[in-house]
Formats: C-alpha cells, sequence, structure tokens
C-alpha cells in the first residue's frame, strides 16, 4: 500500500514537492499516487488529496499560504467579519494568476489545522471563503519554523491579521486566538513586538477568557461605556454566563448556529427559568445587534443596568 497520500494528509492534505524530497520521499510513490488519483498536481511543484479544500488550492494556485484571517479560522480562533479569502505570499511574489484563485468553486469541508484541538461544546466547522478576489499579503513571514506548506504559522496568521483587521477585531483575534490555544500567553508580546506601535496597547485589553470574538467585542465597547465587565462566570444553579455587567445583569451572546437543534432551544429555556429563579437579569444578543443594532442594543443594556 502506497503510504505518501496518508503522509500528504497528515500534513493538511497539500504539499510541495521540497518537503517531500526532505521526507526521503520515494519518487516512485509520488508518481503511482498520482496515476491511482490519490493525490494530484494543483501547479508544478505542489501535490494535493481529494480531500483539499477550495481555499486550500486557491491560495496555491497563488503559490501562497493560507494567512491572516483565513489562517486563525483554521485553528477555531476568531477572523474578523469579513469571509473574504487571504492568501499570504512572499514579499518577491510576481506575476500572480489571480484569475486562478477567483475561479475556484466553494465546496467541500474546510480542513482544520493538523494540531488544532476540536471543541466538544460547540460546532467545530470552518465555514470557506465564498468566490471572489482574494486579499493578497506580500510579507517576510516573522515565524516560519511552525508554518505548513499551506498555511502560515498561527503567529504570522495572527500578526497579518492585527494589521489588516480594524482594532475591535485586532483584540479579538488576539483573546480568541490564545483562548483556542493556537497562540500561548507568553507568546503574544513577541506578536506584538513586531506589529506597529499603535497597537501594543492592545495588550493590556486582552483577557483570553472570552469564548468568541463577539464577547470580546461587546466586552469592550461596554468597558468603554464605563461599565464594569466580567466574561465568563460561573454562577452557582445557573451555570457559565458570557459577561456578567455591573454584577447585575447577565450578557447572552449567541452565534447564528446556536440554536440550530432542540436540545439547545429546550437548554435555553430551561437556563432562562433558573435564572428568574435565582433573580438574575438576562439580556440575549446575536451578531446583527452587535454590529447593525449596537446603539439600541447598547440602550437596552444602560436601562436595564439603571432599573436593577
Amino acid at each position: 500500500m502506497n503510504p505518501l497520500p496518508d503522509l500528504v494528509a497528515s500534513l493538511g492534505h497539500v504539499v510541495r514537492s521540497r518537503t517531500l524530497r526532505r521526507l526521503d520521499l520515494d519518487p516512485g510513490q509520488l508518481t503511482a499516487a498520482l496515476r491511482a488519483g490519490s493525490l494530484r498536481r494543483i501547479r508544478p511543484g505542489w501535490f494535493a488529496t481529494p480531500d483539499a479544500d477550495s481555499d486550500q488550492l486557491r491560495a496555491a494556485a497563488l503559490g501562497g499560504r493560507l494567512g491572516c484571517a483565513s489562517a486563525l479560522r483554521r485553528w477555531g480562533a476568531w477572523g474578523g467579519r469579513g469571509a473574504e479569502l487571504h492568501v499570504h505570499v512572499p514579499p518577491t511574489a510576481s506575476r500572480l494568476s489571480l484569475e486562478a484563485a477567483v475561479s475556484a468553486r466553494v465546496a467541500g469541508i474546510a480542513v482544520r489545522h493538523p494540531e488544532a484541538v476540536p471543541r466538544e461544546d460547540r460546532r467545530d466547522t470552518v465555514l470557506l471563503a465564498p468566490p471572489g478576489p482574494p486579499r493578497v499579503h506580500w510579507r517576510v513571514l516573522g515565524f516560519p519554523q511552525d508554518a505548513l506548506d499551506w498555511i502560515v504559522s498561527p503567529r504570522d496568521a495572527l500578526l497579518q491579521a492585527l494589521t489588516c483587521l480594524d482594532e475591535e477585531d485586532a483584540l479579538a483575534c488576539l483573546d480568541s486566538a490564545v483562548h483556542e490555544g493556537a497562540v500561548s500567553p507568553a507568546e503574544i508580546a513577541g506578536v506584538l513586538a513586531r506589529a506597529p506601535e499603535r497597537l501594543r496597547p492592545l495588550q493590556r485589553e486582552m483577557d483570553p477568557l472570552a469564548d468568541s470574538g463577539l464577547e470580546t467585542i461587546v466586552r469592550r465597547r461596554l468597558r468603554r461605556a464605563g461599565f464594569s465587565v466580567r466574561p465568563q462566570v460561573h454562577l452557582p444553579g445557573i451555570g457559565w454566563i458570557d459577561l456578567l455587567v455591573e454584577e447585575i445583569l447577565a450578557i447572552e451572546i449567541d452565534g447564528y448556529e446556536w440554536h440550530s437543534s432542540r436540545e439547545r432551544f429546550h437548554a435555553d429555556v430551561d437556563r432562562a427559568v433558573r435564572e428568574q429563579a435565582f433573580g438574575l437579569r438576562t439580556l440575549r444578543f446575536g451578531q446583527r445587534h452587535v454590529f447593525e443594532e449596537w446603539p439600541l442594543t447598547l440602550s437596552a443594556i444602560e436601562r436595564q443596568v439603571r432599573e436593577r
């Protein structure tokens, strides 16, 4: 049995020929895998299994790697509000075939980074980028030792996101990257040391207890509005709440998929009953309330705190 396809799969389903040479590839195994269809050549020197996803193939078509927000999402971390594909290429890259990266269709299941740990408490899926022009990052890798052929290292992804996204999303990326285990707390200082100086104060606002980028953004906005806010607070008899405002108001922030099952719906109803029994007022918001209706959302929070 040819072991090469399994090896490529273990590396994330996309690999370059120079990596195979470094691993003492038997050229006959590559030829056999290509003939059998268990591997295919994406472009000269690039190979993929049939399970490689459309984002990976689009990045490889440019001779690049998934970077920035697209790379962070492969760890389950926050990748900002946009859905476009982010591709890293060396600063010397030229004559990029952007048409090849645009025309690929969105299909299949997104490949996670091989070292990413799935989350058991929610759907562990990564959304593929829609067709369209990718956002290309021409950069020298700051942390190349942790990169794979098809994806930059988590630290490089975070560094790119800090300079690509707005400050709210940048802070959410910092919190989420640590929370999901993509970057350690000790590595954050090294990442920020390479970032523009204006972004370094973000480290003082970090709180990796946040369970989602939305939580980080709401926490930041409320603190800047003058509220005291604690993230991920455990209350006996109720459980974990996303944000506790002024010690009297619970804020729950839900993604679109959170209520997609009957079990989740009934769990939330039971939780609401317990919260009322303990005298805790709870407000529940979704992404639209944060990004499209924030003045109304903030007004609701201010009124509840005032009345309580």
